[in-house]
């Protein structure tokens, strides 16, 4: 039986709650700024330095090669999942809190004196798991804005309300933590990462809990069902140069995005001479200019194309 039937579009309260669950955008967040700085600390900081800056590039690079086959693979899977709740929100319900521990443990690693090996294997695993967790819930949440929506006006509110919330978890996972750091740490800088970051981290898996429970897949898609081949998917991709170009310039622009976040830390306290609390007031500012930047970029976008 076709559920929608008698579709008259996605109900605004469903569309704030779908981008609810965008919260995942928190961890990604903390990866990109604190990951680095914690285990290759700024002179200024009261860290101590972990792991060589070589190691570090090793682990995280086989961390990326695993987020790379992990994301045609889980969305491949996803779009031949069939349950009672849908083909995408199981992967949200199953990936939420393990995405949650696995940036905790980003923070808690085993630290030999004698070696770095411990220390090198434990970032290599919790970095793979870490991607593989976020792209079981990151894949399916965007996913689910066509498969819930019909029409364009219904895609177009899911994205926006998705937009405005991952601009609130983005403020908050940037601005944040600088302070917290401080405030909970009262000097020990290591105390107070770990417990911001879990506070963090709890609030991301929240938020997509929020959208698991809250949003009813199968009310909405119809149980839609997917009988693309997994290379047959990769085929189409290839000859569509459109999305190739796309792809490409969001490289680049996440190429540049993600060195800014990775370095803004280290430009604060090293440089420029501040504490760990003066982050907070270096994030606000960057993410105030990039806000700013949002409504004349889109008027702008309307005009230009």
């Amino acid at each position: 039986m076709d559920t929608r039937e008698n579709y008259a579009g996605v109900p605004r309260h469903i569309q704030i709650l779908y981008g609810v669950g965008v919260s995942y955008a928190i961890v990604d967040q903390i990866f990109a700024q604190w990951v680095l700085y914690y285990y290759l600390p700024p002179a200024a900081s009261t860290l101590r330095p972990l792991l060589p800056p070589v190691l570090i590039a090793v682990a995280l690079m086989v961390s990326r090669l695993v987020d790379m086959v992990a994301d045609p693979l889980f969305g491949y899977l996803s779009d031949r999942t069939r349950t009672r709740w849908g083909r995408r929100i199981p992967y949200l319900a199953v990936g939420a809190i393990p995405l949650a521990l696995a940036t905790i443990a980003f923070f808690v690693p085993p630290v030999a004196e004698e070696s770095n090996i411990p220390t090198f294997l434990y970032l290599m695993l919790i970095g793979s798991l870490f991607f593989g967790f976020y792209t079981i819930v990151g894949a399916p949440y965007n996913a689910l804005i066509p498969e819930i929506s019909r029409s364009r006006r219904d895609r177009l509110n899911l994205s926006t309300w998705q937009s405005v919330f991952r601009l609130l978890y983005t403020a908050v996972a940037m601005i944040v933590p600088g302070v917290l750091i401080a405030a909970f740490g009262g000097g020990d800088d290591e105390f107070g990462l770990r417990v911001t970051m879990t506070i963090l981290a709890a609030l991301a898996a929240a938020g997509v809990l929020v959208t698991v429970f809250s949003v009813d897949e199968r009310k909405y898609s119809g149980g839609k069902e997917s009988s693309e081949s997994f290379f047959g998917t990769l085929q189409r991709i290839r000859r569509n140069r459109s999305l190739i170009f796309y792809l490409l310039g969001f490289l680049f622009f996440f190429l540049g995005f993600n060195t800014l976040r990775a370095s803004m830390n280290y430009y604060v306290q090293d440089i420029m001479g501040y504490g760990t609390e003066s982050i907070t007031l270096a994030s606000g500012l960057l993410f105030g200019c990039a806000a700013l930047s949002f409504y004349p970029v889109n008027r702008l976008a309307k005009r230009v194309g």
